[in-house]
């Protein structure tokens, strides 16, 4: 899979939506990447004290079994997980721009069924007054 960006701008205001303000220079990006496509469920829920202990709790009564954390937190517990997430969205958390990935909510592996990779991760947007879980699996898995 390959991405190509281009931002271009000079002196004058460019009406390019992508334009990048303190840009005087072209700039073109190419990113290569071998990560797949998924097939994802949201589910919106909305912002309270227990939301994400709740959630979390109904996936493994529905069957999934909790397998690991994700992303440089493959150690930590399923409750480990629960308590700083549901800490983060407590705080409306939302990830900057310029913040590294750790400060974010943690994602969770889980088995199910014969799926390689069972992914949740929360999204969530300060505005709003919901957040959303975001539930995915490997493409081509999910049309088998």
């Amino acid at each position: 899979m390959e991405y190509i960006a281009f931002h271009e701008r000079n002196d004058k205001e460019s009406n390019s939506p992508f334009a990048l303000r303190g840009v005087t220079k072209n700039i073109i990006c190419i990113v290569r990447t071998i990560m797949p496509a998924y097939f994802s469920i949201t589910f919106e829920l909305n912002k309270g004290r227990d939301a994400i202990d709740s959630f979390c709790k109904t996936l493994i009564h529905s069957g999934l079994v909790f397998k690991s954390g994700y992303w440089g937190f493959e150690n930590d517990s399923f409750d480990d997980i629960i308590t700083w997430n549901q800490n983060r969205l407590d705080k409306n958390f939302q990830l900057g721009y310029t913040e590294h990935h750790s400060h974010d909510y943690k994602q969770m592996l889980f088995d199910y069924f014969n799926f390689s990779e069972v992914r949740l991760f929360v999204m969530n947007n300060r505005k709003e007054r919901t957040f959303s879980f975001e539930l995915i699996v490997p493409d081509q898995e999910s049309l088998v």
